[in-house]
């Protein structure tokens, strides 16, 4: 048998603002929430399902947020692990470059999906999106092998030597996360993806930017 009830709303939640860059306070505008309970002859276990619409108190962006949990899924220190997700996907205080316009179009969908699975907390996929968008940059660039390509970059000053070997020892530029699904951790990841989103910013964004003012300066000089 099944009892299903209500659950008090809360006033407001800490999320990530997409907008903000950080965990910020979010009213909760409207909300749906059911608590499950299972009765004998089942184990008695309280699955509980949270749905809310909220809006950051600061930019006033709107999200939806989704949190689930029961009674038999404890930490060690006997705390109740919820699960929560939100949507649109965001990572607290990471946010897509700004002049993404200037990436090309097979760079900036890799770039982008690998954004859109970190922030998702899908790590595996994240993981090899890392690798995948310094190989769609380097086949921009028509560079031929990766370590190749990577000591090319460092040459060619794109790469810091010390951002090369955190990528190689990492081993984010080998295949571990596709064939043996071990994920570096997250943290790893974050440093990894600023390392990449510089490399974009280097080799595409700032000398976009920089051509653009030139074109400018010259317009400006002949009138």
């Amino acid at each position: 048998m099944v009892q299903t009830s209500r659950l008090a709303k809360p006033k407001f939640i800490m999320i990530a603002c997409r907008n903000c860059l950080q965990k910020t306070k979010h009213d909760v505008l409207r909300e749906y929430a059911s608590k499950v309970t299972l009765e004998p002859p089942e184990p008695e276990i309280s699955f509980v399902d949270r749905y809310q619409i909220v809006r950051c108190r600061g930019c006033e962006e709107i999200s939806f947020v989704h949190a689930a949990w029961n009674d038999d899924d404890i930490d060690e220190d006997g705390n109740v692990v919820m699960r929560v997700k939100v949507y649109p996907y965001r990572m607290s205080g990471l946010k897509t470059i700004d002049g993404i316009q200037y990436l090309p179009d097979s760079v900036k969908r890799v770039y982008e999906e690998t954004h859109a699975a970190l922030a998702a907390d899908v790590a595996i996929l994240g993981a090899i999106g890392v690798r995948a968008t310094i190989e769609a940059i380097c086949n921009d660039k028509r560079a031929a092998g990766l370590n190749q390509k990577i000591a090319g970059m460092v040459k060619a000053g794109w790469l810091s030597p010390k951002q090369a070997d955190f990528l190689h020892e990492s081993r984010l530029l080998g295949n571990v996360a596709a064939h043996e699904m071990k994920p570096p951790p997250i943290s790893t990841l974050r440093s990894a993806l600023r390392i990449v989103e510089n490399l974009l910013e280097t080799v595409y964004v700032l000398p976009a930017v920089d051509l653009k003012m030139g074109a400018q300066r010259r317009h400006t000089s002949h009138n």
